[in-house]
């Protein structure tokens, strides 16, 4: 009876002995179970992030066409005020596709660190980031804490400055509002 309980002492301390280190990979690639769950999330990071490229687009479409329509109105009635107010839902579409990259980078970030485990290196598989945005998730990525590796997402993913999400809708928010304020002082259109 004792020799069971001192086997099974011993059978435990063996299975925490085999458990992973924390500076080891708590997966292994022979784990069946294990790939196919990263296969089939690696197949949903990609899909969601195919769907949210889809839904920017779409955004931004919605945004230009509800602007068009809005300065049609506009011109139709000589509102200056209205061109004005058209340029508001460029604002709305920066911080909507702010958010919506803010989500992209972080389903990015590990949709490589899935495709890691399959795949040591597929350049072409990784080319809807510019240089500079795939070099500094490569550098999250091998940050070991995971604490560290979050705060340096996070702040990757708010920056503002790409052209198409921000830089182009701001200058054409710029110019509307100027166009307005012209048409209203200088050709006399009524502001509303």
């Amino acid at each position: 009876m004792e020799n069971t309980s001192v086997n099974n002492s011993d059978y435990l301390e063996e299975l925490l002995d085999e458990r992973p280190k924390p500076s080891e990979p708590a997966v292994v690639a022979n784990d069946l179970l294990a790939q196919k769950y990263f296969e089939i999330e690696l197949q949903k990071r990609h899909e969601a992030l195919v769907s949210l490229q889809n839904l920017r687009t779409q955004i931004g479409t919605f945004v230009g066409t509800a602007n068009f329509a809005a300065l049609g109105l506009a011109f139709s009635n000589t509102q200056a005020g209205l061109v004005m107010l058209s340029s508001g839902l460029f604002i709305l579409f920066i911080a909507v596709d702010y958010i919506a990259r803010s989500l992209e980078i972080a389903y990015y970030f590990r949709y490589i660190n899935i495709k890691s485990l399959f795949v040591k290196r597929d350049p072409f598989a990784d080319i809807q980031f510019d240089d500079h945005t795939m070099a500094e998730i490569s550098r999250i990525g091998k940050i070991a804490d995971i604490r560290q590796q979050t705060m340096e997402l996070r702040k990757l993913s708010r920056s503002l400055w790409t052209f198409i999400g921000f830089l182009l809708p701001l200058l054409i928010c710029l110019c509307e509002v100027t166009l307005g304020m012209v048409l209203w002082l200088y050709y006399g259109w009524k502001l509303f």
